[in-house]
Order: C-alpha cells, then sequence, then structure tokens
C-alpha cells in the first residue's frame, strides 16, 4: 500500500499532461511518407555473456488535412496553375504507421556488446475528400497522390556496438555506435511521376543508403530512483540511387525512474525530437517529409513477473513546429498520441 500512495502522485501528473493535448498544428500538404518519433535504445546495465531479446510495437496515429484544386474566387478552371484544373476540394487523410521492432542487446565483455534491432513496418491510410462546405467529392485525381491502403515490410536494420565504462564509482556511461542497413524497400522518386500525372508512392520502409547511428547516455541510480540524461542520432549523410536523401533524425532527453517495488519501475520522460527534411535530388519536395521539432512528455512503466519484462511508454507531443517548406496553402496535423509496447527477455549465462 506504500508504494502504491508513493507512485500515485505521479501518475496523477501523467494523467494531467496528457489530457491537455495541444492542438493541430501547422502541417505539410501530404505528409505521405510519416516517421515515428524515436525512442530511446536500449538499457543501462548489461552483464557479461547476458542476452537480451526484445520486441517492441510503437504506433501514432495521425490526421492529415489540407485544400487542393483551384483556387475558390476562379471561375474559369482553365486558367488557374492547379494539376489538373478542378474546383477547390479538401483532402482528409487518417495515417497509421506502425512497426515491430525486434532487439538483441548481448554482453560481450564487462565493457563492450553487441545491439542489433529489426523493424517490421506498416502504414494504413485512408483517404475521403469533400468540398470546403463539406460535401463529398470526387477528384480528377482520385487515387494519383492518396489511396486506401495497407503496406507492410521490412524496415533498415541497425547494427552498433555498445561500449559501457562507470564515472567517479557513481556514473553509468553507455555510448552507441554502428549504423543502419539499407534493407528496407525504398521508391523512385515518386514526384516526377506525380508531375506526370500518374500513379506514385510515397511511402518508403528504407533510406536506400548506410545511415550511422550515434547514442551516449550517462545514467546514475538514488536507490529507489534512477536518472539518465540521453541522446541519440541517425544521421543520413548522402543520396541513394534513386536521389533520395532523408532526413537526418535527432532524439535528446531526460528520464526519471522510481522503482516502488523489486520488479517495477514507472518513469517520466521530457524529450526533444529533430527531424530533417528529405530532399530527391538536392530538393526539397511538398508532400514528403519538410522537417519538424517535438517536444514529447512521456510517462511509463515496465514489471516483470519473474520472467519476461513488460513495458509501456506513452508519449504526448506538447509542442509540435513542422517546417513548411515553399508551401502557401498549409494543412494541419494532427497526431495526439504515440505508443509503444514492450516485452522482453533476459538470459544469463
Amino acid at each position: 500500500m506504500g508504494s502504491l500512495r508513493a507512485t500515485l502522485p505521479a501518475a496523477l501528473a501523467g494523467l494531467a499532461v496528457f489530457v491537455s493535448a495541444p492542438p493541430p498544428a501547422a502541417g505539410c500538404p501530404g505528409c505521405q511518407n510519416p516517421n515515428l518519433p524515436m525512442v530511446r535504445t536500449g538499457g543501462v546495465h548489461l552483464g557479461t555473456g547476458e542476452v537480451k531479446l526484445g520486441l517492441v510495437a510503437s504506433t501514432m496515429p495521425l490526421r492529415v488535412r489540407h485544400e487542393a484544386g483551384c483556387p475558390v474566387d476562379v471561375t474559369d478552371l482553365s486558367t488557374c496553375d492547379a494539376v489538373p484544373p478542378q474546383r477547390r476540394h479538401i483532402h482528409d487523410q487518417f495515417i497509421l504507421p506502425a512497426e515491430l521492432r525486434a532487439t538483441l542487446d548481448w554482453g560481450l565483455l564487462p565493457w563492450f556488446g553487441l545491439e542489433v534491432a529489426a523493424p517490421l513496418r506498416l502504414v494504413y491510410t485512408t483517404i475521403d475528400y469533400e468540398t470546403p462546405d463539406g460535401a463529398p467529392y470526387t477528384p480528377l485525381d482520385e487515387g494519383i497522390h492518396h489511396r486506401d491502403e495497407t503496406l507492410v515490410g521490412p524496415g533498415d536494420p541497425t547494427v552498433s556496438a555498445r561500449l559501457t565504462t562507470t564515472l567517479f564509482d557513481a556514473f553509468w556511461l553507455v555510448a552507441r555506435v554502428g549504423t543502419s542497413l539499407p534493407i528496407g524497400e525504398t521508391v523512385p522518386d515518386p514526384f516526377r511521376a506525380g508531375d506526370r500525372g500518374e500513379r506514385h508512392q510515397h511511402v518508403q520502409f528504407g533510406t536506400g543508403t548506410f545511415d550511422p547511428v550515434l547514442g551516449l547516455e550517462l545514467a546514475r541510480g538514488f536507490g529507489r530512483w534512477q536518472g539518465a540524461v540521453y541522446g541519440h542520432l541517425q544521421a543520413a549523410l548522402y543520396e541513394n540511387a534513386e536521389g533520395f536523401r532523408a532526413g537526418s533524425k535527432l532524439l535528446g532527453g531526460l528520464q526519471l525512474g522510481h522503482r516502488p517495488a523489486e520488479r517495477w519501475v514507472v518513469h517520466g520522460s521530457a524529450e526533444w525530437f529533430h527531424e530533417e527534411p528529405e530532399t530527391w535530388g538536392g530538393q526539397i519536395r511538398q508532400d514528403g517529409i519538410l522537417g519538424r521539432d517535438e517536444l514529447l512528455l512521456g510517462v511509463g512503466t515496465a514489471v516483470s513477473f519473474g520472467g519476461p519484462q513488460y513495458s509501456l511508454l506513452l508519449r504526448l507531443p506538447v509542442y509540435r513546429r513542422i517546417a513548411l517548406g515553399e508551401t502557401d496553402e498549409p494543412g494541419t496535423l494532427t497526431a495526439p498520441i504515440s505508443v509503444n509496447l514492450g516485452v522482453q527477455w533476459s538470459l544469463l549465462p
């Protein structure tokens, strides 16, 4: 009962944060190649010879609305620049990106280990069209840019070396150095096909390049409490064979955890997520990833009943800024929460 009373204030504070969701943010016209925000990788402690196997399921439902077609004050559609020229209408798109990530952490030496993560990605989308006054509409280019569809495929796995040491006999320092492997499917330049009025796809399951992965974490325990400061970078340094260069991603944050019981941890976090825009042939194009910044507040827990460890992490973007590029007709993007569910098995020598 004492543990429950000690944890209740933190739970109520977390609930107060999550009921104060931010309003929709100004967004790119399409946002059709969505990425989930990065998640803190691995953990602090990994014993020599220990093998940890895990599965993490992540999702972040989002909704995008934007206008298309000729301006409402144009009466002669042939005189406007829209392709194809048609009356003003609204694209109302629901996108559900999801990922199931398998992880392997292997402690080879007291100071050295290996970490591997292999994602399976899913992107589910639906699209509805309406006029500005809310009436259903069937566009001339229906199915060219958006479709009701479900796409599934492997993403790019990552392989990292893990280096661990202690500082002043009090702090744990964990560094990770590795790379992604270009396994996930990529697509040809969709904007060329779009300019020709041809059906095309924006969603990519990989980057088509080897992207360096760097991580640094500093943690310390205080009895039943533990604090950590961490950063994680995935840098896209060059274009793939199709002229696509993914946006580099950076996650930095701090976390404070409390252990009410021996096998139960609750924690809160504050993180900053930054994503650079994607480019095609060196140019930033609309309907792709234009870049974003988010301040994420999270609450989570991890518990074991004597076997695997189960975890839950909920993160709310209390601030979001999406780069709009050169568009003069931004849409709105709503993505109120990201959810991560995990299970991990520890195999000791």
